[in-house]
């Protein structure tokens, strides 16, 4: 789907198998498995989640603490990402 976006029914259907700590970085995209990036993305710590997706687009996203959303981001970027201890699932 267009931006990353993935249907909230995949959460449900497809159980994550492989996850990784995701440490924010403004230059260097984020580890993928299989040649994609992750399906889910985890944060902790309430904040927002600076997500740049596969053209280049930058959009920030508000989590609470212990929410996963289906962004499949190929880089999270440190300025301006306050959440914390952010965890990629595939």
């Amino acid at each position: 789907m267009a931006g990353g976006l993935q249907r909230v029914d995949d959460i449900k259907g497809k159980p994550a198998s492989v996850w990784v700590g995701i440490t924010p970085n403004d230059s260097a995209d984020i580890p993928v498995f299989d040649n994609q990036p992750p399906r889910f993305i985890y944060a902790d710590g309430a904040g927002d989640i600076v997500c740049v997706d596969k053209e280049g687009n930058e959009i920030t996203f508000a989590f609470a603490a212990g929410e996963i959303k289906p962004l499949r981001p190929v880089r999270i970027k440190a300025t301006s990402t306050t959440a914390t201890n952010i965890v990629g699932l595939w």
